[in-house]
């Protein structure tokens, strides 16, 4: 089995979304992506360090935690949890002197247990030193009730020193779980 055929494989045993799937063989970037380096440290959650995911840095560690709530991709994913007390939360990670020009695929897993008022939004900042530049997001969507998985592509077209991956809740109450988190640079 060819390393796209077991990509696709994997796509369609876990996420069971023939779409995103179908997009994605058809524009070959299940390959090109598999075949680059993981750039996020712990991208499944599944390292733990002082309570916390290791590599990521949390908002507020008392209510972003590692959770064994049927991780989608292993035994664990990560919590963020507003329920006793209402705001926004999030986890990070900086990824160093990414390659300007270079195209990336920004892969993630969502769901959560939320009142209406919650929402949730997944981005990648783009930074030079410590000035803002831009950024790639998705626009604060409701919270999924079971595991769905999202991509976002985007070319980095400033001279960047860091980007920071950010998935952060904000609302009235509920726990937003994320899991299988990816960036991988693109061959175009």
């Amino acid at each position: 089995m060819t390393l796209k055929n077991r990509a696709h494989d994997i796509l369609i045993r876990r996420s069971g979304c023939a779409a995103v799937v179908a997009l994605l063989w058809a524009t070959g970037l299940v390959a090109q992506a598999a075949d680059q380096p993981e750039l996020l440290v712990n991208p499944g959650f599944e390292e733990i360090a002082s309570g916390q995911p290791a590599g990521w840095e949390a908002s507020d560690p008392k209510r972003v935690a590692p959770d064994e709530h049927a991780g989608a991709g292993g035994s664990l994913c990560v919590k963020l949890d507003t329920r006793d007390e209402e705001g926004s939360l999030h986890v990070a990670q900086n990824i160093l002197e990414p390659k300007q020009g270079q195209k990336f695929v920004f892969r993630y897993r969502v769901c959560g247990d939320v009142g209406e008022g919650t929402k949730y939004q997944a981005y990648v900042g783009i930074w030079k030193g410590t000035e803002w530049l831009s950024g790639v997001a998705t626009e604060m969507k409701p919270v999924p009730s079971s595991w769905e998985e999202n991509t976002i592509e985007f070319k980095l077209t400033q001279d960047a020193s860091r980007l920071m991956v950010v998935f952060a809740i904000k609302g009235d109450g509920g726990a937003v779980w994320f899991d299988d988190a990816s960036l991988r640079p693109v061959d175009e």
